[in-house]
Formats: structure tokens, sequence, C-alpha cells
């Protein structure tokens, strides 16, 4: 670095004045590396007991006086009055990606000082990292994180299912965690799998069925015949069937009006070419076919079927109550957080209850059966 700086010898901050062929940096500290030309150091003449870095690279030594050499100033760091990012979009980034300082360390070095705690003048508070929960593990021990720091949570082998939360929290600029606590719950039954995206459990069944009969048994486990609402959930049905397969989809009440199981319009779709084309007599229900296409089928053919269960923790996307009936709509003109049980009550004479849930703005009533899951100061059914 220095002889790209220099382009001329130069001197050096080293000495062998004290003690001739010992040489020492101007700090005192001995040499632990040296880049002497060859047959240097010699002590020429009178005596050579200064250095310098000639413009080819190696070092010689020479007279402390009597030879005029430029000079390069060396001078450590003191902490800056302030410190600050060079891009104002770094808080953002890092409420996006809280571990952006770890997992891009040029970046944040060049870009976010501030936000990542690279600076050396810092008295931002830490952030306190607190009870993590009994269902949650982290290989991070301490209690308080430093600006820039991330804390990395898993969900523990008997509460396997995040349901809520973030893994990755990182130590914002303010001394605060970004994100929310990391939650778990217990996994699918057994048989069934979970699919985070949809809060969700999902099952193949082997038995052919009519689709009305293939619902009855979804039915029975407090499911329904599965949704396909995402390419994500889609596919997760194409690795769990065998072959084709019914899938909750249908236009029984309105020719080409398709809509799930659950009472949501289908929006997404994956349709084979050419179809939905009600051949025939009429085709009013929707196979998944083995390479994850669908087809409208008639309603009376026999196929087997893939059920959904909405998992016992998704408390966010469903109020449990017994005092409405079939025909009602509890949902109050807020989209999304409406309350439609005055109390959260149900009904635990029966091994069913009804509750209601939004989709694509709807409000749709359904039926499932009660499994309580208790989490801390939190309860729900399916």
């Amino acid at each position: 670095m220095l002889q790209s700086m220099a382009g001329a010898d130069v001197w050096l901050g080293m000495t062998d004045i004290e003690t001739e062929g010992t040489w020492l940096w101007e700090d005192g500290d001995e040499l632990d590396y040296s880049n002497w030309a060859n047959g240097e150091p010699n002590n020429w003449g009178p005596g050579e007991d200064c250095a310098v870095l000639k413009s080819r690279g190696g070092w010689n030594d020479l007279p402390c006086s009597g030879y005029a050499r430029s000079i390069i100033c060396k001078s450590v760091l003191s902490a800056l009055d302030t410190c600050l990012d060079f891009s104002d979009k770094c808080p953002e980034l890092f409420q996006l990606k809280p571990s952006m300082c770890v997992d891009f360390p040029e970046f944040a070095e060049e870009q976010c000082r501030y936000t990542c705690g690279l600076c050396l003048a810092d008295d931002t508070p830490k952030c306190s990292v607190g009870e993590l929960g009994p269902d949650v593990n982290s290989t991070e021990t301490r209690t308080q994180l430093p600006r820039g720091a991330a804390l990395v949570t898993v969900c523990d082998s008997d509460t396997p299912v995040r349901i809520a939360g973030d893994a990755v929290r990182g130590c914002d600029h303010t001394g605060s965690l970004t994100g929310s606590p990391l939650r778990c719950a217990e996994g699918c039954p057994s048989g069934w799998t979970f699919l985070e995206d949809e809060l969700a459990c999902y099952k193949y069944f082997d038995t052919r069925e009519t689709n009305a009969a293939a619902a009855a048994e979804c039915s029975s486990y407090g499911a329904i015949l599965a949704t396909a609402k995402t390419s994500t959930e889609n596919n997760l049905l194409k690795g769990l069937s065998a072959t084709q397969s019914w899938i909750g989809g249908s236009d029984s009440n309105s020719e080409n009006d398709f809509i799930w199981s659950d009472g949501s319009p289908i929006t997404w779709s994956n349709w084979r070419n050419g179809e939905p084309n009600n051949w025939g007599s009429g085709e009013d229900c929707v196979v998944l076919r083995s390479g994850g296409d669908w087809d409208d089928r008639s309603c009376n053919y026999r196929y087997t079927y893939l059920c959904k269960m909405v998992h016992p923790a998704d408390y966010s996307q469903s109020d449990p109550c017994n005092s409405y009936s079939s025909n009602s709509d509890p949902c109050n003109s807020d989209p999304y957080n409406s309350d439609p049980c005055n109390s959260n009550s149900i009904d635990s004479s029966n091994a069913y209850s009804y509750a209601y849930k939004r989709n694509d703005n709807r409000c749709v009533r359904k039926m499932r059966m009660v499994i309580w899951s208790w989490l801390p100061s939190e309860s729900g059914s399916v």
C-alpha cells in the first residue's frame, strides 16, 4: 500500500540506533514482518540506523541525516463525534432483513455503519433479549445485543410448527428488537403435512369416492376438500397425491363461477389447456391431475382425494363461536379486524363448532372439529 501511495523512496518509521541490528518501530514494537532488499541492511560506511522503502518495494538502511526522502505519516483513527449511515435506506433494510449486517458485511461497512453498529463512537442502548418462551430455542447466550446484531430462534422438536413471530430479529438503532417473538405449536396430526404459508395440515386419501363422499370424509376429520389458492399450496398437493384426486373446487351453484370448499372464490388457477369445459352432462367439480394442473369432472366420478385442516393454532384467521345461525352474517364492515363473537365462547358439549373466517373479504361460516391447543395467554380451535 505504501509503495503505491509514494511512487518514490520514503522514510520508514524504524531504527536500530539503540542496538545495532535490532530494528524497532517508532512505537517501540519489534518487527514481526520485514522486506529488506537483497544484501540489506548492511550498515554501510559511517553507519546506517534508519530505513527507507525503496520505490521498487524493498527496504534499505540509510544514515538518518544527510539524505532527503519523501515521508508518509500514519495516524491512529479516533472516535468520531457522530456516526452516520451512507444510505437513508439502511434502517428500512434492517427491518426487512435483520441479519443483513452479518450476511452482507461489505455492504454494512460501506453503507450502513450506524445501523450495523460499526462505528467507534457508539453509545446507543443495547437490546434486551428477554424470555424466549418455553417452545423456542436459540444459540444466543447474551442477555443483551449490540446494535446491528441478530437474534436467531427456532421452534423446539416438541412444538415444531411456527405459528407467529419472527425466527430472526435484529437490534435496531432505537435499542429495540425488530419483529415479534417467535411462537410455536405442536405439529399436525400423524399422517398430515403442515404448510406454514397457510397454517394448515393436508392429507392424501387413496380410497376412491364421489366428490360428496370425499367431502364428507374430510369433514369427519374436521377438514375440507383441499384448496389450491396459490402455486405453493398446489405444489404441495401435487407432491402428496399419487394420481388424479378431488380438490375442493366447484361451480355447482353457478356455472363457471368456481369457488373453493371454504366459500372463497377461485382467484389463482391452474386449469389444464381447454379446461374447464363442462363436457357432456355437466362437470361441476375439480380434480388435481398428476401433473399438478386441474380439470373439471362430473361430481359423481370416483377419485382419490385431498383434505385440508386448519391448524389448531390458526387463531389469527378464525373466531370460534356457537351463537349464530347458518344464515347469519356475523362479520361487520371491517374486512380484517372484526370479532363476530362477543365472548369467543365455544360449545364444548358438541364435537363440532362453527368458526367465521374472512376469505377475500367474504365472511364464511365453517364447521370445525374442536381441538384445543394452549399457548401462553391464548387458545384456539380447529
